[in-house]
């Protein structure tokens, strides 16, 4: 009787060492620490938990050459455990994207980009998607050039159908959408359970669909709107609506075009330029507003190509 007290004593008195022992591993997995370096530039980046795992204080530290350093603390409710540095609008000043994993929701990742506006650093959050359908987290973030990019699979009835990507701009301190990308999973062959005959049959002769590519000659200023002049017929396009800040995008579905630059100036109808951007199965035409509303307008097909008419035709 006497063993089994020591034992049980000798238990309650090693159980604060073992807690304490978990308690570390858990500090660890909800920290994070790193500088980085981008030309002149000096991040540093440092996180430690604050309500367990589902608060962490986040301080970000930014050393320009010869200037004051700029710094951040933020509460934030996701685990940090990546970063990286780039200049993603070209403006020469270095942004900061950290990705984390949501405290709240396990499998679900997210990402914020730092950007300096004068001496301090403005937090950009990453919009969530626009279209949810399919959407059950395990996201990647990176940095593609001057575009933000976002993938995730496809979700329907526990199964994985596909993957989609969204390709995000900043413009202003701000990120929106530019394009968004869906890609179906392959069909799984299906094998034929039939025994192979060896007989010399005819091979029967493969069919191949044409698919009609539009081609797109040029952008032009007409009277009454933006010509996209196309060679040939316009085949399939789609108009979509996108908005912070309201602009309109068309694609032309197999398109393709001979144009040599992907940034025309309008200055007319409210516009101030059209970007053109080459995509998997499709070509766009990015029409940016002058001001925050898009001016009114309709699309329409005509003899040389697709129209986007302005009905307030301003110079």
């Amino acid at each position: 009787m006497k063993t089994k007290v020591w034992i049980l004593l000798f238990m309650i008195m090693l159980s604060p060492a073992m807690t304490l022992g978990q308690a570390d591993a858990a500090s660890a997995e909800c920290s994070y620490s790193r500088n980085i370096k981008f030309k002149d530039w000096a991040y540093s980046i440092s996180s430690r938990r604050a309500n367990g795992c589902a608060v962490q204080i986040l301080d970000i530290s930014l050393k320009p050459k010869g200037k004051p350093v700029i710094k951040s603390r933020n509460d934030v409710d996701y685990l940090v455990y990546n970063a990286s540095v780039s200049d993603i609008n070209s403006d020469g000043l270095p942004e900061l994207l950290l990705i984390g994993k949501d405290s709240r929701k396990p499998g679900y990742n997210c990402a914020t980009l730092y950007c300096i506006e004068g001496n301090v650093l403005k937090q950009i959050p990453v919009p969530p998607p626009e279209d949810m359908t399919g959407y059950a987290g395990n996201d990647d973030f990176w940095v593609d050039g001057s575009q933000l990019v976002r993938t995730f699979p496809l979700m329907r009835d526990g199964k994985k159908v596909g993957n989609r990507t969204l390709k995000y701009e900043m413009h202003r301190n701000k990120l929106s959408l530019y394009v968004q990308n869906d890609e179906p999973l392959p069909e799984p062959e299906i094998l034929s359970a039939e025994p192979v005959k060896t007989e010399s049959v005819e091979t029967p002769r493969s069919v191949v669909k044409e698919v009609y590519a539009p081609s797109v000659t040029d952008v032009e200023v007409v009277d009454n709107g933006i010509m996209l002049k196309i060679m040939g017929p316009v085949g399939k396009y789609r108009v979509i609506n996108l908005d912070k800040p309201e602009r309109i995008a068309v694609d032309f579905i197999k398109g393709k075009t001979g144009l040599k630059v992907n940034n025309i100036t309008i200055g007319k109808f409210g516009i101030s330029r059209v970007r053109v951007g080459n995509n998997k199965g499709f070509i766009r035409f990015v029409f940016d507003a002058k001001d925050k509303k898009f001016p009114p307008h309709t699309v329409k097909p005509v003899a040389d190509g697709l129209l986007v008419e302005f009905a307030d035709i301003k110079s």
